[in-house]
């Protein structure tokens, strides 16, 4: 019986590597931005995006990379510092739908696509109660970014522009 849970851990956790081996991480920053929610800290790491006049914009942000992070994202958060925000990273590029149940924040959604290019900026209001906005992406995309709302208006980011992390 053990020889048989020890062979299906290894088999398990074999193919859990293999499926994250093609993934590139982004690099890890060591500084924490103190969530306020109940998600053990999070990764951090910093983003950088070229603006319109080629400007390079920085944010640091908090990494959503697995299910439950990704679910929860900046729900229930009271604050979110200027240059601060949250980049969500899934495993396949797919339309994303995104919507701001619990989510106190008003907050531009940045829909990111595999090459990195901003393909969609949607202004996303907070919503308490049910029924609440599906913001989408309308395209494939492997990444969205959270930055407060009106972000992308202050610093010139557009669709198209380059992110960098």
């Amino acid at each position: 019986m053990l020889q048989t849970r020890l062979t299906f851990f290894v088999i398990i956790s074999s193919l859990f590597f293999v499926s994250c081996a093609h993934q590139k991480a982004p690099s890890i920053v060591s500084t924490p931005l103190q969530p306020e929610s109940s998600l053990p800290s999070l990764s951090t790491t910093q983003v950088s995006i070229r603006n319109a006049q080629g400007e390079v914009v920085e944010v640091f942000v908090e990494l959503a990379q697995t299910d439950q992070e990704r679910e929860q994202g900046l729900m229930h958060r009271t604050a979110l510092g200027e240059r601060q925000g949250m980049l969500f990273l899934f495993p396949n590029t797919e339309i994303q739908s995104f919507w701001m149940k619990n989510t106190i924040i008003p907050l531009d959604m940045i829909f990111i696509d595999e090459n990195k290019k901003i393909i969609t900026i949607a202004e996303a209001v907070p919503c308490i109660a049910d029924p609440c906005k599906i913001y989408g992406s309308g395209k494939p995309v492997k990444y969205v970014l959270e930055v407060n709302k009106g972000f992308t208006a202050l610093h010139q980011i557009q669709l198209g522009s380059e992110v960098l992390f």
